[in-house]
Order: structure tokens, then C-alpha cells, then sequence
């Protein structure tokens, strides 16, 4: 925050014409975000100057606390914090500023604590709203934070930044439509903001709209060559169309401008695992479980290559670990089942935890379908092929949909040359008997 001359004689009081320069030099370094230690030993000067009244403590103390918080002191940035809390008006200030260093260091009940005091001081100020908003996202309260960012909208409909972060909110709650028109608001008002580009821009990506994701990311490329997220979300669309040098330079770009982002080692590490170069592929997984030990898609991957390589036991921890960092018990079904699904039918497989995950995905979430044919696939390279087909049977009597995936399995795997009429004939039966009992899971790879 630089302060203006015209603000000066409302901070503190000048000694005279000859200290007057030496006190606005130290104010606007005091002032200054980004000056480092040059800051905060101006912020110490006038502190000691004896010439601040009480809102010109406050502010230089607040400023003074950002700082040594970003220098790493942080037992004297709270030290200031709380000093400065101690004078009106910049409580405001204050607390908006320690709710979000709290946030910062992962204090988020104080953080929390913060943003629920300054709506109590300003309930109808929007900024208070947005900050809790964020609490409540960093939280994984997406409820609160959703009706928090839309008071913000009732009170403030123009402040920038708003729309963006819905859009960013909806677009976690799976809210494809919702997250998209908050972003067409936000590119609206502000339409060269690379960053919201590159957020709609993954947004189509993942709705599979890969022209209009490439025109979004392109555009905040041209505008901001240093946006991480477009390069490494480009370099994801490519990988997916099997373009992979293009991933690849897209991918090392990403990570040439953030070498912190866990993202773009992940797709580079698939990048390199299509290209068949697996070790580097399993560096990236790695470097990208080290940057974000929460990443659990490089978990899973990593596991895929300890099966292939035949090491179960390390395969298992992985999966194990993939499973446990899903945010909800249907997340957490769906990685189960996921793990089960390689472990029936990657290139080296193995029934007894392909059989562990998949009753988990189905006690986790009994209603899925898809998770009993991944239970049936496991009974059956368990070398169980009675109990495999009576759970085969029993999914073909519930859903002429079974019955067509199966047809077309069986298609695939030359255990069936009967019409798809989506009806469960006796031929049917007897290919899918045959099909089983030889130890073939029903899915595209057959018996491999």
C-alpha cells in the first residue's frame, strides 16, 4: 500500500520542513509491498520516531507484520499483528491480514476465527465476505464459502474477482455450467485476464470442447507468456491426442515457469509412460507426489508401474494410499474400484487385492453397477468362475445395458458372434460360460 502526501499529515505529525522528506521517504518504503527487509526496517523507523499517532501505528505495525511474515519471522509478524489490533480504524486491515496468514501457515480455525470477527465489525462490506469466503474454501467447507462468495454478489456485484473465484468454486463442485457462465461474467467485464482464460480454458478441456479450450489457452499464452496453468493445461490436451512432442514442450514450459506445480509433473510423467520411457515417467511421479504429497493420481500411477514391474507389495501401498486421500467415501469407491480394475486387468495381474479393492468400492458405494462387473472380472482371475458368472447372470437380469456391454465384450474377445439385440440368449450364456471358465476377465483385453 503506498501512501499519499495528502495522507500524511493524517498518519503523523512533521517536525518540520527539514525531517519532512526524511519521513515521507520512510512512509512510502513503509508502504511499499515487495521492498522486503528495506520495508520493514523503514516500518521499525517511523515506529520509533515518536511521531505517529495511533492510525499511523496501526498501519506501519500491519505493514511491518507482512513482511517479517514473508521473511519467515513469524513470531514477530504476530507480535505486530496483535500490537496493530490494538487501534481503530485499521482493525479492518488487521484482521483481514492475519486471517490470511493464518490461512497461509495452515491455521485455519484462526484464520476462521478472523473472518468471522470482521463480519461482525463491517457485516455489509463485501470485502469481509470474500475473505471468509476463501476460509471457508481452503477448508473444504464449499458450502459456506459458495454462500459466502454470493453475498459478496449481493453486496458488491462489480468487485473484480468475485465471479472468477465461483467460477472456480463451481468448477470443483462439479458445476460445469454454473462455473462457466461465472467466467464468461468475469471475461465480460476484465476479457484479457490470462488467468481466468486459462481457468475456462481447462474447464473446456474437461467437458472434451478441445477447440474452444485451445482458442482460451492460446489467447492467455499471447498475454502472459509466464501462465503456468495454460501451458501445463495445453500440454495436457495434447497428451490426450496423442500429440506428445507438443505435450512435452508445453509440459517443460509449465515447468520451467513453476518449478513448485505438481500438475505439470504428473502429465509429463504420463506423457513420458505413452512414449514408453517409464522410468522417466516414474521420476515425474515422484517429483510431483514430493512438490504435492496429496497428489493422488500419481499414487495410482505409480502403483500401475510397480504391478508391471511385478512388485505387489509396493503396487498395494500406492493403491492403498490413492484410496485414502479421495475427499469423500464415493470418491474413495471410485479409486477402489479403479485400483481393482488394473489389478483384474493390467498385464500382469493379481486377484487377491483385485478382490480386496473391489468389495471396498462396493461397500463404499453398493448402487454403481460398474463396480460389480469389476468384482466379477476379479473372481474370475481368481480362478472362482461359478461365483463370477452366477454375479454376471444376476447384472444381465437387471440391465439390458449389462447385457449389450457384454455382448460387445465378448465380440471383442471372439467368444461370441450372436446379434446385439440386447436380449441375454442362450448362445449368449454359453459363450460368456466358456468365455469365463477359461479365466478371462469381461473387459477389452479379454485374456490379454
Amino acid at each position: 500500500m503506498r501512501l499519499t502526501a495528502m495522507i500524511v499529515s493524517a498518519l503523523w505529525v512533521l517536525a518540520g520542513p527539514v525531517q519532512a522528506d526524511e519521513f515521507r521517504h520512510h512512509m512510502d518504503l513503509c508502504g511499499t509491498q515487495g521492498a522486503g527487509q528495506q520495508q520493514a526496517d523503514s516500518c521499525t523507523w517511523l515506529l520509533q520516531s515518536d511521531r505517529l499517532n495511533e492510525d499511523g501505528m496501526a498501519l506501519a505495525l500491519a505493514n511491518r507484520s507482512e513482511v517479517l511474515f514473508k521473511l519467515g519471522h513469524k513470531s514477530a509478524a504476530a507480535s505486530d499483528m496483535r500490537e496493530a489490533m490494538q487501534y481503530e480504524p485499521w482493525t479492518r486491515i488487521t484482521l483481514n491480514n492475519r486471517a490470511l496468514g493464518n490461512l497461509r501457515v495452515g491455521n485455519h480455525e484462526w484464520a476462521l476465527a478472523d473472518a468471522n470477527r470482521l463480519i461482525s465489525i463491517a457485516p455489509d462490506n463485501a470485502r469481509s465476505h470474500f475473505v471468509r469466503g476463501i476460509v471457508h474454501e481452503e477448508m473444504y467447507r464449499f458450502d459456506e464459502a459458495l454462500a459466502d462468495y454470493e453475498q459478496v454478489l449481493r453486496l458488491e456485484p462489480d468487485l473484480q474477482g468475485i465471479h472468477s473465484r465461483l467460477g472456480e468454486l463451481h468448477y470443483l463442485l462439479d458445476n460445469h455450467e454454473a462455473s462457466e457462465g461465472y467466467y464468461n461474467e468475469h471475461l465480460r467485464r476484465w476479457p484479457d485476464d490470462p488467468k481466468v482464460l486459462a481457468l475456462r480454458g481447462l474447464l473446456f478441456a474437461e467437458l472434451g470442447r478441445t477447440d474452444a479450450a485451445l482458442l482460451d489457452l492460446d489467447r492467455s499464452i499471447g498475454l502472459d507468456p509466464g501462465s503456468h496453468q495454460a501451458f501445463g493445461t495445453r500440454g495436457s490436451i495434447h497428451r490426450k491426442h496423442k500429440r506428445l512432442d507438443q505435450a512435452l514442450a508445453d509440459l517443460n514450459r509449465a515447468i520451467s515457469i513453476d518449478p513448485q506445480w505438481a500438475y505439470p509433473r504428473y502429465e509429463r510423467g504420463l506423457t513420458h509412460r505413452a512414449m514408453g520411457q517409464v522410468e522417466l515417467a516414474l521420476e515425474d511421479f515422484n517429483n510431483a507426489i514430493l512438490l504435492d504429497p496429496e497428489s493422488y493420481d500419481a499414487y495410482f500411477e505409480r502403483g500401475r508401474i510397480m504391478q508391471d514391474w511385478g512388485n505387489i507389495q509396493l503396487a498395494v501401498e500406492e493403491y492403498d494410499r490413492y484410496v485414502e486421500l479421495a475427499a469423500s467415501p464415493k470418491q474413495q469407491a471410485a479409486h477402489a474400484n479403479k485400483a481393482a480394475d488394473y489389478l483384474a486387468t493390467g498385464p500382469k495381474r493379481f486377484p487377491e487385492p483385485a478382490l480386496r479393492y473391489a468389495r471396498m468400492a462396493i461397500e463404499l458405494d453398493p448402487d454403481t453397477l460398474r463396480y460389480l462387473i469389476t468384482l466379477a472380472d476379479a473372481l474370475t482371475v481368481a480362478g472362482r468362475p461359478d461365483d463370477a458368472i452366477a454375479l454376471y447372470e444376476k447384472l444381465m437380469q437387471q440391465s439390458d445395458i449389462m447385457v449389450s456391454t457384454y455382448q460387445l465384450f465378448l465380440n471383442m474377445n471372439g467368444a461370441y458372434d450372436g446379434p446385439m439385440h440386447g436380449r441375454y440368449s442362450k448362445q449368449m450364456r454359453d459363450a460368456l460360460h466358456d468365455f469365463v471358465r477359461k479365466g478371462c476377465p469381461l473387459d477389452p483385453h479379454g485374456c490379454g
